[in-house]
């Protein structure tokens, strides 16, 4: 599947194997598990045909739990929050600017972020408001946003007021025609 950003945590993560001589799926997890750091783990492992696409040609959305720092969190109250949020999200002209530099040229590269962001909504904790941002990002061939570059433009703020975000990636998912969701 797509990489997964250094810093980030993940619950969601896939790849894809392709291997010379044919072996059952059993087998093949168990040594993929025995080689594997402590901590991490194959939940599951299945078998495709060879034609098959690979999987991070079909994986089209992400689904992140962003934390914001308490630092930051208690700067506005959790209405504040809720108003930024959604007047970003109805926003249509809502851009995300990335400056990159190539050789001796500097060149901005502006992503347009509708239709980018399927969702985002606070999390809740005895009824109000916390400081966790659900949030799931639409992505494909040169539409990929990150979500610690989405959230600051949501909030109006600086990239540096956000460098203790902690993100873990949640869930990834394949977009079907009709618009439904599965898990790869």
């Amino acid at each position: 599947g797509p990489a997964i950003s250094v810093g980030y945590e993940s619950t969601a993560e896939y790849f894809d194997v392709e291997l010379v001589e044919r072996r059952s799926v059993g087998e093949v997890k168990k040594t993929l598990q025995e080689q594997l750091p402590r901590g991490f783990s194959i939940l599951s492992a299945s078998s495709v045909p060879v034609f098959f696409p690979s999987l991070e040609s079909l994986i089209s959305r992400a689904e992140y739990e962003v934390t914001l720092p308490k630092e930051l969190w208690v700067t506005k109250s959790a209405k504040i929050w809720e108003e930024l949020l959604q007047g970003s999200l109805k926003n249509p002209n809502l851009i995300l600017k990335e400056f990159k530099k190539k050789g001796l040229r500097e060149k901005i590269r502006e992503t347009p972020l509708k239709g980018l962001i399927c969702s985002a909504q606070w999390g809740e904790e005895s009824g109000n408001l916390n400081s966790t941002l659900y949030l799931s990002l639409k992505f494909g061939p040169g539409k990929n946003v990150k979500p610690e570059k989405v959230v600051p433009l949501l909030f109006g703020l600086e990239d540096k007021d956000f460098g203790a975000l902690r993100i873990k990636r949640c869930r990834l998912t394949i977009e079907n025609g009709d618009g439904s969701l599965v898990e790869p």
